[in-house]
């Protein structure tokens, strides 16, 4: 049997929910979501902590984090229902030799909206005495950033996506990618085969299998 969809996203995790979410909102009706396994149970979204924060080491993880974080703390107005968000604030200690690569990310932090600041050690022992402060150089201080349920929140942006029209298959393996004149056409599922010209993979360390079944090194 074979169906077509406008696009295939292999892979239900959080990082599958959101590219369906964000296709149907670019126009794609005809998506199809297909995951191996129960969607916010297994893998990295069912069994990692959420912990959000914007302060990373390259500008495009930075960027990502940073645009991301407000659907994470307005999670019910996107979703209907929420993801345990919590707003703890997050810190990260530096050492002195990495003062100047910090002042770097922290200023792509703030280009983006995010409130960072940079507390010395004395500040942080003023602020936070729990903390040891005599090995540190500094420290970055995101009062903005909390934790969420990574589960709940593949869940809900699944269900979301769902009403709006999109299939979402779950414990279904996609076996292999199918080219045609060095285009994709279509996936081929333990189900079914589906006759699509675009495909977002978004499974993990799976997606290096499924990249290689096409002939693309990842």
């Amino acid at each position: 049997m074979t169906r077509t969809a406008d696009v295939v996203v292999a892979g239900a995790g959080l990082n599958g929910a959101a590219t369906a979410y964000f296709l149907h909102r670019q126009g794609f009706r005809r998506i199809v979501v297909v995951d191996a396994a129960v969607p916010g149970v297994a893998g990295a979204s069912g069994a990692s902590v959420g912990l959000l924060r914007t302060h990373y080491d390259n500008r495009p993880e930075t960027e990502l984090a940073a645009r991301s974080m407000p659907y994470f703390r307005n999670w019910e107005e996107v979703t209907g229902e929420p993801c345990d968000w919590s707003q703890t604030g997050f810190l990260r200690f530096v050492e002195t030799h990495e003062l100047a690569k910090m002042e770097q990310n922290v200023a792509v932090q703030r280009e983006f909206g995010e409130t960072i600041e940079i507390l010395s050690p004395a500040e942080v022992q003023k602020r936070f005495p729990q903390f040891r402060t005599d090995d540190i150089g500094a420290a970055v201080f995101e009062p903005g950033s909390g934790t969420a349920s990574n589960s709940k929140a593949t869940l809900t942006l699944l269900a979301r996506t769902a009403a709006d029209g999109v299939a979402v298959e779950a414990n279904c393996r996609v076996l292999r990618l199918e080219t045609e004149a060095g285009r994709i056409a279509g996936v081929v599922t333990e189900r079914e085969r589906i006759a699509t010209p675009l495909v977002v993979l978004a499974a993990g360390v799976a997606s290096r299998q499924l990249a290689a079944t096409c002939g693309v090194e990842v």
